[in-house]
């Protein structure tokens, strides 16, 4: 009985549905931002671990702030032809790693945002439930 009466109900559209000429959600420039913020306190976080982890001493003047025996001799650092070489070919690895690891992210992000209304839906949906409660 509940199913025919809705087979004879017909519905009108009043108002036209009228689309937005800027996207309400999602902010990108807040996005960007935030996820500059989170990453440069996690790297920093990193750094402050790493230090804490590093127990080796790398000058005298470490030596002598830890023990008060007195140091007798230091060892200068040697540096080789070939240390030279290795130390360039990590910072370019690492440059090279950094760049790809930039360009992933960029690209994931362009792929899955650009033309994705649903996304952008789904984003909406949630900000407008939750300013109604």
């Amino acid at each position: 009985e509940l199913e025919q009466r809705q087979q004879s109900e017909k519905f009108r559209i009043l108002d036209a549905a009228i689309p937005p000429q800027y996207p309400v959600a999602p902010n990108r420039f807040l996005l960007s931002l935030l996820g500059l913020i989170f990453s440069l306190c996690l790297a920093a976080g990193a750094v402050v671990v790493a230090e804490q982890i590093d127990t080796s001493f790398h000058s005298v003047d470490d030596v002598r702030a830890f023990t008060k025996v007195p140091v007798l001799v230091s060892i200068p650092s040697i540096v080789t032809e070939q240390d030279l070489k290795r130390r360039s070919r990590r910072f370019r690895l690492g440059l090279a790693g950094a760049v790809a690891g930039l360009m992933l992210i960029v690209g994931s992000s362009y792929y899955v945002a650009h033309d994705n209304e649903g996304l952008v839906r789904l984003l909406t949906r949630q900000r407008s439930s939750q300013s109604a409660s």
